[in-house]
């Protein structure tokens, strides 16, 4: 036998695809998600299909939630993906100067940080930047905004303020006069 016959490595898109196929997926999932985004969102009714059975449901359920929570959960998301991404990065770095095997655990660590960064844009298209392409209140509710004077807008400010001090002592107040209730009692009714 000839020693000198090298092995032949697998080469293409199947053996790179082998490296991580579930991430390879998600990727190319989100990627589809992004594309799909871009052409339909010229197309105000398919936007407006979107805003109506899922964005708009997805977000009264995520404000009963994490709205009893006393801190952004977005922020400890945002926060939760850039520890991620450093553990990625300096677990990458370490495997590299480890191992023989660089070039895959850096195609990993990018196909990783890529996944995670595709797939929250593509839950933004998908959950907030549709309802810029969907009808707005004004289209919906067929009250068109004109144009309003300065003493228009004296007199509806006048007439609010009136209604604010009639009800005004039926408020409840500390011995301060701050409001008494918390955010909690506001949200049960009574």
């Amino acid at each position: 036998m000839d020693t000198n016959v090298k092995t032949n490595k697998k080469r293409g898109l199947k053996s790179i695809f082998a490296l991580c196929p579930r991430r390879h997926i998600v990727l190319l999932s989100a990627l589809a998600v992004i594309g799909l985004y871009y052409m339909l969102r010229v197309n105000s009714t398919a936007m407006n299909f979107l805003c109506d059975n899922l964005v708009y449901p997805y977000h009264r359920t995520a404000a009963r939630i994490f709205g009893i929570l006393p801190f952004s959960v977005m922020e400890l998301i945002y926060t939760a993906i850039g520890i991620f991404a450093i553990i990625m990065i300096v677990r990458c770095g370490i495997l590299i100067v480890r191992t023989d095997s660089r070039y895959k655990h850096l195609y990993r660590t990018v196909i990783s940080l890529a996944c995670v960064g595709t797939t929250f844009f593509a839950a933004y298209c998908l959950l907030w930047s549709t309802t810029y392409y969907a009808d707005n209140f004004s289209k919906k509710s067929g009250i068109e905004a004109l144009p309003v004077s300065a003493e228009e807008l004296e007199v509806v400010t006048a007439f609010f303020i009136d209604i604010a001090n009639e009800y005004a002592p039926q408020v409840k107040r500390d011995s301060n006069g701050v409001f008494m209730r918390t955010k909690t009692s506001c949200l049960i009714r009574q």
